[in-house]
């Protein structure tokens, strides 16, 4: 990719002070983030994961979205059209999510 371009746009809480945000190519040209801090995606990505223990909170914007939580006690929220229809939840150990 030559020159500027914006690849996603989300909110992320800073309020601890530090957020590691990593763009990580998938399967099929999906771009997914992997986010150490809690989050609200706003466009141009559609999947994120939370990787490690820390307790944090990710939300989804309209599209269909692939969320993945942490082992901490995370809050995973989604909205817009697809809500209703495409929620699963995992309680596995791998992720958890309240609703």
């Amino acid at each position: 990719m030559q020159g500027n371009a914006t690849l996603a746009t989300l909110a992320m809480e800073m309020s601890s002070g530090n957020g590691k945000l990593d763009l990580a190519p998938g399967a099929n040209d999906v771009r997914r983030l992997e986010l150490s801090a809690s989050a609200t995606l706003v466009s141009g990505v559609a999947n994120a994961t939370l990787p490690g223990v820390a307790d944090l909170n990710l939300a989804g914007h309209s599209k269909a979205n692939v969320l993945i939580g942490n082992r901490g006690d995370n809050w995973i929220s989604v909205c817009g059209a697809y809500a209703p229809s495409s929620f699963a939840l995992r309680s596995d150990g791998r992720g958890a999510g309240r609703g």
